[in-house]
């Protein structure tokens, strides 16, 4: 595994020897009230970090420097803005009103004043469900955002997420947005975390309907339990009823595969799926205690997969569950920059402190499941229980397809100064939880958060700015 050195100047791939469908990473920015609040149970790391000292500022220039890298290696970046915070409405529902609506909640009810100033928003890849148009069941890419109504502090995301990424994807020749599912456990949604999309290598096969999509729930696939239960008093965040209704928007339904996530996974801080398991083209790893019936799961992969798929299951021998989800390494982002053949594996920087982390990611690229490593520190994000594939919502997206998304949202080396240079201007270095009940750092919020829409060219989005 090597550290992140200096790379070209990035671009949106035109070219005509690029793949038809490549992966594009769209990443939220770290809002300016980012803040440990320890808010998600379930989450281990966001838990153990509850009260620590954060810098929203480090936050949004470390997720931008991630974002740089890849841009760096041809695959296409874009950037989107974070959810308004804090979020009036919902300390107007419970009566928190007027100008000194902060500071009464701070005295009242603590809890909640963190949850309306949470800055989850930041991982992305909770936002939405995507199934690309090469294997849709209509030609188009569809997207349907998350309910997150498994957690107060996200819950309302969707009423920023919805709008947002309509707007973005507008172009309906091209785009298919749908609204949230009902937000009931019923259909408990926590997004692309749950879904695992694997297809051949060569990825201009994928007309040819061989991809496969895989999506993980809470609870195993096969009862009649409608909402998801809890184990170890963590709760299962993703149901089958959601599973269900993504698997409709695909083309070939005997290439869906419902998974269920393994009780003591979850019980373990396995909250999401991509924290025991990672994926990319059509490589596959996973952690062996990851789901329920997995090696009936992995041999009915395999065999839908044919001879193109390669698996690579980790066993607790080689790194425990605990561990796994102390350094995140199943939660790094795998990808293949154009024109190398070959997959990078960009892990947290936690994962270096961990000697067996450290051999089982040099085992995978010494066994070829990956041609090298790079170590991203994330730490302000890693605080909060969010690594690598936390930060990003993978979109397949043809040329067409990339070239029809509004906004100045692909990140090339203008944009990604601009937006550093507005992070240094309007973030602060640090913020402790009694800063969130600082009427100032609401102010500053919204005045950075406005000037943000003006560089993106997004328009009025934000309810202030109505």
């Amino acid at each position: 595994m090597a550290a992140k050195g200096d790379r070209g100047r990035a671009g949106l791939p035109a070219d005509a020897s690029h793949p038809v469908w490549v992966e594009a990473n769209f990443d939220t920015l770290a809002g300016p009230t980012h803040h440990f609040g320890g808010l998600s149970p379930g989450n281990l790391l966001s838990q153990s970090h509850q009260g620590r000292e954060s810098s929203p500022r480090q936050a949004a220039l470390q997720g931008l420097a991630k974002c740089k890298l890849l841009a760096d290696l041809g695959i296409p970046q874009a950037v989107l803005p974070p959810a308004p915070r804090p979020d009036f409405s919902l300390l107007e529902s419970a009566g928190f009103v007027g100008p000194g609506a902060l500071a009464e909640a701070a005295a009242q009810a603590p809890l909640l004043l963190r949850q309306a100033t949470s800055s989850a928003s930041m991982w992305t890849a909770n936002m939405a469900t995507v199934i690309p148009s090469a294997e849709s069941h209509d030609g188009l890419l569809h997207l349907v955002p998350a309910n997150l109504n498994t957690m107060l502090h996200r819950s309302g995301e969707w009423r920023f997420s919805w709008p947002l990424l309509a707007r973005l994807f507008a172009n309906q020749t091209h785009f298919a947005v749908h609204p949230p599912l009902p937000s009931h456990p019923a259909f408990a949604d926590e997004g692309d975390a749950n879904h695992i999309r694997l297809i051949p290598a060569d990825d201009r096969r994928e007309a040819a309907g061989e991809g496969l999509h895989l999506f993980v729930v809470g609870f195993s696939p096969g009862g009649e339990t409608i909402c998801p239960p809890r184990f170890g008093g963590f709760p299962a965040r993703q149901s089958r009823e959601t599973a269900l209704r993504m698997a409709r928007l695909c083309k070939n339904r005997d290439r869906v595969v419902l998974i269920g996530q393994h009780p003591k996974a979850i019980a373990g801080g396995v909250f999401h799926n991509d924290v025991a398991a990672m994926s990319h083209q059509n490589r596959l790893c996973v952690h062996q205690r990851a789901w329920s019936r997995q090696g009936q799961v992995l041999a009915r992969i395999q065999r839908l997969g044919k001879n193109w798929l390669e698996v690579r299951e980790v066993t607790d021998e080689e790194l425990a569950l605990g561990d796994a989800v102390k350094t995140y390494l199943f939660n790094s982002q795998v990808v293949s920059p154009p024109g190398q053949n070959t997959h990078v594996i960009m892990a947290p920087l936690e994962c270096s402190r961990h000697p067996k982390a450290v051999r089982l990611l040099d085992r995978l690229v010494e066994e070829g499941w990956a041609g090298r490593g790079e170590y991203l520190d994330l730490t302000e994000s890693m605080g909060n229980g969010g690594g690598p594939a936390c930060l990003r919502l993978r979109v397949p997206m043809n040329n067409t397809e990339r070239q029809a998304v509004a906004g100045r949202i692909w990140l090339d080396d203008d944009l990604y100064r601009d937006l550093t240079e507005w992070v240094s201007r309007h973030y602060r270095e640090r913020l402790t939880l009694d800063d969130l009940a600082d009427p100032s750092l609401a102010l500053e919020a919204q005045q950075a958060l406005d000037q943000l829409t003006r560089l993106l060219r997004l328009g009025n989005i934000y309810p202030f700015q109505q």
